[in-house]
């Protein structure tokens, strides 16, 4: 019975890394800079910890645009490693995670986001947030309809549910076109291998059960 045992385990491992994995959300992100190219700018890639726990990150990755930037010059406040050439990750160790890249903004730029979605239900959801802040005084470029007060052009916030990216449009002409587009999610395991793993644990426990008679 030790065996099978083990086997229960492994498997309940495995089928809490399978929940894990659906607990979170892919965005395909593409902004439409045209209206402001030539402008210097920093992108801005903020999260906040708004739940009290550490419990979530952020992947920034597939980054490309139009325009110029050299990750070198990126500045970073909190919990952030990486950087825009490769990826970047912000977590929820401080109350505030920023990565601000300064950039020549271009006709237009993409990325995916990979967010995990866990809430712990105290105080409000962690929230992720993209701006564009002006290159010289660092405030935003201009102003949306971010009800956050904050400016941001998207906000996502991690509310364990479905996870929707809410758009704020410019509160006049001249700004950034923003698409949030969901990715494919994790493939859940196939029926098959659910059957495998059923047969691996129930032939050593039929095998048990005779030894028993």
């Amino acid at each position: 019975m030790c065996l099978v045992k083990h086997l229960v385990l492994a498997v309940l491992l495995w089928l809490g890394g399978i929940h894990a994995s659906a607990a979170s959300a892919l965005f395909n992100v593409a902004v439409d800079t045209s209206a402001l190219a030539g402008a210097s700018a920093f992108i801005a890639f903020d999260f906040i910890n708004s739940d009290t726990l550490v419990n979530n990150t952020v992947t920034v990755s597939g980054f490309s645009g139009a325009g110029a930037y050299n990750p070198a010059l990126a500045s970073t406040t909190g919990d952030v490693a990486g950087a825009l050439d490769t990826s970047a990750v912000l977590g929820d160790n401080q109350g505030f995670n920023e990565l601000a890249q300064p950039i020549t903004l271009g006709n237009g730029l993409s990325f995916t986001l990979d967010l995990s979605n866990l809430f712990s239900g105290l105080g409000l959801p962690d929230r992720f947030a993209l701006l564009l802040l002006d290159g010289i005084t660092g405030l935003p470029l201009y102003a949306t309809y971010d009800p956050s007060g904050s400016d941001a052009l998207l906000g996502i916030a991690l509310s364990g549910g479905t996870l929707g990216a809410e758009i704020y449009a410019p509160t006049a002409g001249g700004g950034a076109i923003v698409q949030a587009t969901p990715a494919s999610p994790v493939p859940e395991p196939s029926t098959g291998g659910l059957f495998l793993l059923g047969t691996l644990i129930g032939g050593p426990f039929r095998k048990a059960t005779r030894r028993r008679r």
